[in-house]
């Protein structure tokens, strides 16, 4: 994972942008593909454990929303899990997301985490979606300490 951290002294503004490349596919110039089979486990979708799941861009919705868990909670997914296997059960067998930290405020945020945890990709909210959200919930915040 890579990350970008720009600070704005005049105006006070934060400007992080996220960036992973765990799973790529590398291109030669031949154009012979080949596919790098990384990952951060902890931040992989449910069906990226299953080889017949249909992989989509909401792998990347799952993942974002244990970013955010992370950065607002300050814990990594699946705390305290040592291994493979048990990570692997406790997402495929018992079906359980990570940790929404209990702290995280306003509560639209840990709504917003519950719905990128759906383990129905197809219910997960698209990017647009889940930026809207995210959008709504800035301006809610900014008018309510106003």
């Amino acid at each position: 994972m890579r990350m970008h951290f720009t600070f704005k002294q005049r105006t006070k503004r934060f400007n992080i942008k996220l960036c992973d490349f765990g799973l790529t596919e590398y291109i030669d110039k031949n154009n012979t593909r080949s596919r790098h089979n990384g990952g951060s486990p902890r931040y992989m979708a449910p069906e990226l454990f299953d080889k017949k799941s249909k992989i989509t861009e909401k792998i990347d919705i799952w993942a974002m929303a244990c970013i955010f868990a992370e950065i607002w909670g300050g814990t990594i997914p699946y705390d305290g899990v040592k291994d493979m296997s048990t990570l692997t059960h406790i997402i495929c067998k018992l079906q359980k997301t990570p940790q929404i930290p209990p702290s995280i405020q306003p509560d639209a945020v840990k709504d917003l985490l519950k719905a990128c945890f759906d383990f129905d990709q197809d219910k997960r909210p698209t990017a647009r979606e889940a930026y809207k959200k995210l959008i709504h919930i800035k301006k809610t915040c900014a008018s309510d300490i106003v």
